[in-house]
């Protein structure tokens, strides 16, 4: 642009050469947001829920979803993680320190098994 043209003209010659690119970009900007900020949310809930049951409390891990802890004292460990980007989908639930027993009656009530 010639630096002769007068403002009210290059502010024109600007709109008409990006906006046409940019208000679709950013509308899909807008759009993932919200749908990222549908899923943290979501997986907040879940992890809270499932906090309450353990009897912990959910700590987020630095904007890459939650994590609950319970550590026995002679009994069974557990952990959960909740990923934002799954959310309600999936968690990942770490079992340790269990007796044969309470292994097996874990194992029996999970869906899938033969």
């Amino acid at each position: 642009m010639a630096d002769t043209k007068a403002p009210e003209l290059v502010a024109r010659d600007l709109a008409r050469r990006l906006l046409p690119t940019y208000l679709p970009q950013y509308a899909k900007a807008l759009e993932d947001q919200c749908r990222d900020n549908d899923q943290a949310e979501a997986a907040r809930t879940v992890a809270h829920g499932l906090a309450e049951l353990i009897g912990e409390k959910a700590t987020e891990q630095h904007g890459r979803g939650w994590r609950i802890s319970k550590y026995g004292n002679g009994g069974p460990s557990v952990a959960v993680e909740v990923d934002p980007y799954q959310s309600a989908r999936r968690v990942k639930v770490t079992l340790d320190d269990l007796t044969p027993e309470e292994a097996q009656d874990i194992l029996q009530v999970l869906p899938g098994r033969t």
